[in-house]
């Protein structure tokens, strides 16, 4: 029997790629946007267990008062593959837990989504009904990083070698937004996109994920 839930939707892409863009625009049409990064250093900061093992991977400097020392964390991961593969081990399924939670208290006919850089990497790819890719190049994405003052290009060189984006990525994508415009033309494309998601959201769902398919895969567990 079908049930009655809200769409979920993805939003994936490169660092830099527009995902925050295409996120902004989506809330200032109605569309309620989750963030994983947020979720992931909600379960880092909140989450007693996470909060331990983290600090086993990563030592003391992985907090300051209290508070998760994000300046540490990615500067000490994305220079050592290792310890960044350990760091997911902890994280990632409490953020899935979490995010699942989140979905399962959202209400019919409302579209609810989620950006994040790794919905592929981690396999949440597959928690959606819909799933949009924001595709830049790299030298669109590093204009962009050095732009916003977060990072410098060598910190966005290391980012990008992590990541480990597939081509393949974009045929399975249910859309694929291409950021190579000036943003105010960007916007415009996210705008259009964001009525045309309106237009095509299922109204009448299954109980799993349309894109979990008929094997129900799911997020993967380190």
């Amino acid at each position: 029997m079908p049930s009655y839930r809200a769409v979920r939707l993805g939003i994936t892409g490169k660092i830099a790629s527009g995902k925050s863009t295409l996120s902004r625009i989506l809330r200032e049409m109605g569309i309620e946007i989750m963030d994983a990064d947020s979720m992931a250093r909600e379960v880092m900061e909140g989450e007693e267990q996470v909060r331990k093992s983290l600090i086993q991977v990563l030592g003391t400097d992985a907090y300051l008062d209290g508070k998760l020392n994000t300046e540490h964390v990615g500067k000490t991961i994305f220079s050592n593959p290792k310890l960044k593969t350990e760091l997911e081990a902890v994280v990632h399924t409490a953020v899935w837990e979490l995010m699942d939670a989140r979905f399962a208290a959202t209400t019919y006919g409302k579209i609810v989504g989620v950006e994040s850089a790794i919905l592929y990497q981690t396999g949440y790819d597959a928690m959606f009904d819909m799933l949009v890719l924001v595709d830049a190049s790299e030298e669109k994405i590093k204009a962009n990083a050095v732009a916003s003052g977060k990072f410098s290009a060598e910190e966005v060189e290391k980012r990008l070698k992590v990541q480990n984006f597939g081509e393949e990525w974009k045929e399975d994508a249910d859309y694929v937004l291409t950021n190579d415009c000036p943003l105010d033309e960007f916007e415009k494309r996210c705008r259009k996109l964001g009525a045309l998601i309106r237009i095509t959201a299922p109204t009448t769902l299954p109980r799993y994920p349309l894109r979990m398919g008929a094997v129900g895969q799911g997020p993967k567990k380190s």
